[in-house]
């Protein structure tokens, strides 16, 4: 952590209009420190528009701001016991993250009572927020992300598809709604995904088998200010797996992100997913660092008095 230097701050909850900022502010950490970041602005859209359940914006971030509304950093809660803290990069006030981490544990109490716990990633050149949270009674523990970046200046392969299978983008598909369905999700929580600042529906890839089950899809991001993009999530249904069809649909998600001007393009996996390392590696990613889960277990008494 850095020096502590008290600030004349306020906190509030997210307001729609605040997603820009979040963005500015996550992209001057990429300036400072490189792409090796907690949020890319595709993890902040994934999550605020959240397809498998409702977020609650308004209750799960909190922003701090000073005097003159400049942000100066923000929390995220992830129910039910999920959460990180996002100073603005280079702003030393250890005082700052200790309310933002005061914020958090409190929201975990809320959602968790008695059994709460709290959860934070944190990467391994990141010793400084290790030692905090060592410090404010967190343990780490074995479980980690695997955080890999492509160079997409470098040829990318031909995507190969089996025979009968075809690629579709939520942009081309002749009945979006249909095509939601089949994915198994709900069309109305589908649809503010779509509607979002960031979303883009070529990015939104799908393939699907000759019967036209959806097979594989994935999701693109771009971030233009940084020029670097992602992919989150991806993924293939059981009963498609070990088909190629994983490889297939990520080499045409790096080629259009190519052609949306992204110079480079990042993925996150879990730490121990030996399949996604030989996929990622196989295609020129290569480990950019890695990030530990800290917990802490014994919230409700000290938060309780």
């Amino acid at each position: 952590m850095p020096p502590n230097r008290l600030l004349p701050v306020v906190s509030r909850k997210y307001q729609r209009s605040d997603l820009s900022r979040i963005k500015a502010l996550l992209n001057h950490s990429v300036r400072l420190y490189g792409p090796v970041r907690y949020f890319h602005i595709g993890d902040v859209l994934n999550r605020l528009y959240d397809l498998k359940k409702d977020f609650d914006a308004s209750k799960n971030i909190r922003l701090w701001e000073d005097a003159q509304g400049e942000l100066l950093g923000f929390a995220w809660f992830d129910p039910p016991r999920y959460g990180n803290c996002f100073p603005k990069a280079g702003l030393n006030s250890a005082e700052l993250e200790r309310e933002m981490l005061v914020w958090l544990e409190q929201r975990a109490v809320e959602e968790g009572g008695s059994d709460a716990v709290l959860e934070l990633d944190v990467f391994a050149r990141d010793a400084e927020r290790g030692q905090f949270l060592f410090s404010r009674g967190y343990e780490i523990t074995e479980r980690f992300y695997r955080h890999y970046q492509r160079d997409l200046s470098k040829d990318i392969p031909e995507p190969m598809l089996p025979e009968g299978f075809r690629l579709e983008s939520m942009a081309t598909y002749s009945a979006p709604v249909e095509l939601i369905k089949k994915k198994g999700f709900d069309p109305e929580r589908y649809q503010r995904l779509m509607a979002a600042p960031g979303y883009i529906p070529d990015l939104d890839l799908a393939i699907l088998s000759n019967t036209g089950e959806v097979a594989s899809c994935c999701f693109g991001w771009v971030d233009e200010v940084t020029a670097i993009g992602e992919v989150e999530p991806i993924w293939t249904e059981p009963a498609y797996q070990r088909q190629g069809l994983a490889r297939s649909i990520l080499q045409e998600c790096l080629r259009r992100l190519r052609e949306r001007n992204m110079s480079s393009v990042i993925v996150t996996t879990g730490g121990l997913n030996e399949n996604a390392y030989q996929l990622y590696t196989s295609l020129g990613f290569t480990e950019l660092d890695r990030s530990v889960i800290w917990i802490k277990k014994s919230l409700f008494p000290a938060l309780a008095v």
